[in-house]
């Protein structure tokens, strides 16, 4: 897929790759599992109220990452700008900062690479 990426879930588990400037994915009970290659700027939204996030950023995204989770771990395993760091919360910029970028988890760690 290229271009926007769509996808949500109540119950389960999303998978995706994909090449796109713009992702939601949404679950509620589920984990979010997404690898996303990226040229320039990049937006979007990846939520999830109990599960866990892993993104995988390929390419050379632009964007500033907003990560955000209540009972669970943020970890960053690539090189970033962070502006903002803590056990729960996260802000980092890749490339200029230019797309905006949000990734949340109530119940569930976050993991980007």
């Amino acid at each position: 897929t290229v271009g926007d990426v769509r996808l949500g879930t109540h119950n389960g588990d999303i998978e995706v790759a994909a090449r796109a400037q713009h992702v939601v994915l949404e679950s509620h009970n589920g984990d979010v599992d997404a690898t996303v290659e990226a040229s320039g700027p990049l937006g979007g939204t990846i939520d999830t109220h109990n599960g866990d996030v892993v993104l995988v950023l390929t390419g050379s995204p632009d964007c500033t990452i907003e990560a955000d989770t209540h009972n669970g771990g943020i970890r960053l395993d690539r090189e970033a700008s962070v502006v903002t760091k803590s056990r729960t919360e996260l802000e980092c910029r890749l490339g200029g900062g230019a797309g905006q970028l949000r990734l949340d988890t109530h119940n569930g760690s976050i993991v980007i690479r």
